[in-house]
Protein backbone atom coordinates (compact mmCIF):
# COMPACT_ATOMS: atom_id res chain seq x y z
CA UNK A 1 0.00 0.00 0.00
CA UNK A 2 1.71 2.84 -1.07
CA UNK A 3 0.36 6.14 1.46
CA UNK A 4 1.87 9.53 1.37
CA UNK A 5 0.32 12.67 3.27
CA UNK A 6 2.53 16.10 3.69
CA UNK A 7 1.72 19.09 5.77
CA UNK A 8 3.42 22.19 5.23
CA UNK A 9 3.46 25.59 6.66
CA UNK A 10 2.48 29.20 5.52
CA UNK A 11 4.52 29.92 1.92
CA UNK A 12 4.33 33.19 3.11
CA UNK A 13 6.18 32.52 6.40
CA UNK A 14 8.47 30.70 4.38
CA UNK A 15 9.29 33.54 1.41
CA UNK A 16 11.96 35.95 3.34
CA UNK A 17 14.18 32.19 3.12
CA UNK A 18 13.95 32.90 -0.39
CA UNK A 19 14.22 36.49 -0.62
CA UNK A 20 16.27 37.59 1.75
CA UNK A 21 19.11 34.66 0.90
CA UNK A 22 18.95 36.53 -2.94
CA UNK A 23 19.59 39.77 -1.76
CA UNK A 24 22.70 38.77 0.57
CA UNK A 25 24.24 37.07 -2.75
CA UNK A 26 23.42 39.62 -4.95
CA UNK A 27 24.99 42.31 -2.19
CA UNK A 28 28.07 39.37 -1.96
CA UNK A 29 28.76 39.43 -5.33
CA UNK A 30 28.55 43.70 -5.91
CA UNK A 31 30.88 43.45 -2.64
CA UNK A 32 33.66 41.43 -4.06
CA UNK A 33 33.48 43.22 -7.50
CA UNK A 34 33.65 46.17 -6.41
CA UNK A 35 36.50 44.97 -3.62
CA UNK A 36 39.65 48.01 -4.04
CA UNK A 37 41.64 45.79 -3.21
CA UNK A 38 40.89 43.70 -6.11
CA UNK A 39 40.15 40.30 -6.54
CA UNK A 40 42.16 38.17 -4.15
CA UNK A 41 41.97 34.24 -4.12
CA UNK A 42 40.63 34.62 -0.34
CA UNK A 43 38.23 37.54 -1.02
CA UNK A 44 36.91 35.25 -3.68
CA UNK A 45 37.02 31.73 -1.99
CA UNK A 46 35.54 33.76 1.96
CA UNK A 47 32.83 35.11 -0.43
CA UNK A 48 32.12 32.27 -2.73
CA UNK A 49 31.14 30.08 0.81
CA UNK A 50 29.38 32.59 2.44
CA UNK A 51 27.56 32.39 -0.63
CA UNK A 52 26.72 28.89 -0.95
CA UNK A 53 26.33 28.59 3.29
CA UNK A 54 23.66 31.36 2.44
CA UNK A 55 21.91 29.55 -0.42
CA UNK A 56 21.72 26.34 1.70
CA UNK A 57 19.88 28.19 4.81
CA UNK A 58 17.51 29.03 2.12
CA UNK A 59 16.73 26.02 0.30
CA UNK A 60 16.44 24.28 3.88
CA UNK A 61 13.94 27.47 5.18
CA UNK A 62 12.02 27.01 2.14
CA UNK A 63 12.00 22.70 2.83
CA UNK A 64 10.84 23.70 6.52
CA UNK A 65 7.79 23.93 8.27
CA UNK A 66 6.97 20.38 6.27
CA UNK A 67 5.74 16.96 7.61
CA UNK A 68 6.09 13.90 5.52
CA UNK A 69 4.03 10.77 6.35
CA UNK A 70 5.24 7.99 4.39
CA UNK A 71 4.24 3.88 4.56
CA UNK A 72 6.98 3.73 6.76
CA UNK A 73 7.64 6.56 9.15
CA UNK A 74 6.61 10.42 9.52
CA UNK A 75 9.41 13.24 9.01
CA UNK A 76 9.54 16.49 9.71
CA UNK A 77 11.95 19.31 8.56
CA UNK A 78 12.72 22.19 10.94
CA UNK A 79 15.09 25.22 9.30
CA UNK A 80 18.37 23.31 11.27
CA UNK A 81 17.15 19.68 11.83
CA UNK A 82 15.10 16.46 10.57
CA UNK A 83 13.28 14.39 12.47
CA UNK A 84 11.93 11.09 11.79
CA UNK A 85 10.14 8.69 13.42
CA UNK A 86 8.50 5.12 12.79
CA UNK A 87 4.77 4.39 13.12
CA UNK A 88 5.82 2.20 16.00
CA UNK A 89 7.09 4.74 18.09
CA UNK A 90 4.17 7.29 17.59
CA UNK A 91 1.09 6.91 19.72
CA UNK A 92 -0.75 9.87 18.36
CA UNK A 93 -0.83 13.56 17.00
CA UNK A 94 -2.51 16.51 18.63
CA UNK A 95 -3.36 20.12 18.56
CA UNK A 96 -3.41 21.91 20.82
CA UNK A 97 -3.14 26.49 21.58
CA UNK A 98 0.09 27.25 23.10
CA UNK A 99 2.28 29.89 23.90
CA UNK A 100 4.69 29.89 20.48
CA UNK A 101 7.92 31.94 20.49
CA UNK A 102 8.33 34.53 17.43
CA UNK A 103 10.76 33.34 14.94
CA UNK A 104 13.11 36.97 15.10
CA UNK A 105 12.11 38.43 18.79
CA UNK A 106 11.93 35.13 20.81
CA UNK A 107 11.59 36.59 24.07
CA UNK A 108 7.48 37.60 22.56
CA UNK A 109 5.22 34.95 22.69
CA UNK A 110 1.84 34.28 20.67
CA UNK A 111 -0.68 32.14 21.19
CA UNK A 112 -0.85 29.90 18.26
CA UNK A 113 -2.56 26.30 17.18
CA UNK A 114 0.33 23.62 17.22
CA UNK A 115 0.45 20.44 16.08
CA UNK A 116 2.29 17.76 18.27
CA UNK A 117 3.56 13.65 17.97
CA UNK A 118 2.67 12.06 21.23
CA UNK A 119 5.25 9.10 21.50
CA UNK A 120 4.88 6.09 22.86
CA UNK A 121 7.59 7.16 25.18
CA UNK A 122 5.10 9.74 26.69
CA UNK A 123 6.33 12.87 25.36
CA UNK A 124 5.11 15.07 22.78
CA UNK A 125 7.16 16.41 20.54
CA UNK A 126 5.93 20.33 19.50
CA UNK A 127 6.16 21.16 15.88
CA UNK A 128 6.69 24.61 16.40
CA UNK A 129 6.98 25.59 12.58
CA UNK A 130 3.42 24.32 11.55
CA UNK A 131 0.91 26.33 13.81
CA UNK A 132 -1.78 28.44 12.41
CA UNK A 133 -4.09 31.37 14.98
CA UNK A 134 -6.63 29.63 16.47
CA UNK A 135 -9.49 29.07 14.66
CA UNK A 136 -12.82 31.16 15.16
CA UNK A 137 -15.00 28.32 14.58
CA UNK A 138 -12.12 26.17 16.59
CA UNK A 139 -11.42 24.46 13.15
CA UNK A 140 -8.19 25.02 11.75
CA UNK A 141 -6.01 23.69 9.35
CA UNK A 142 -3.50 22.20 12.12
CA UNK A 143 -6.41 20.51 13.77
CA UNK A 144 -7.81 19.21 10.43
CA UNK A 145 -3.90 17.54 9.76
CA UNK A 146 -3.92 15.98 13.20
CA UNK A 147 -7.29 14.29 12.80
CA UNK A 148 -5.86 13.25 8.83
CA UNK A 149 -2.62 11.52 10.55
CA UNK A 150 -4.45 10.15 13.85
CA UNK A 151 -6.32 8.02 10.49
CA UNK A 152 -2.80 7.08 9.21
CA UNK A 153 -1.69 6.09 12.62
CA UNK A 154 -4.79 3.63 12.90
CA UNK A 155 -3.66 2.10 9.90
CA UNK A 156 -0.24 1.34 11.40
CA UNK A 157 -1.34 0.21 14.60
CA UNK A 158 0.57 -2.92 15.62
CA UNK A 159 -1.67 -6.37 15.85
CA UNK A 160 -2.83 -7.58 19.19
CA UNK A 161 -0.04 -8.88 21.42
CA UNK A 162 2.69 -7.39 19.18
CA UNK A 163 5.07 -4.37 20.43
Amino acid sequence: MSMEYRVTGSSLRRVPYLLIPVVAVVLLVQVSIYDPNGHTVTSLTAFSLLGAWIAVIGVRGWRSATLLASARKVTVRTLAWTFSWRWEQIEGFTAETRPVAWRYLPMIRSRRQVLGIRLREGRVSWLSELTCRPAADGQSWVDISAARLNELRQMHRPPPGGS
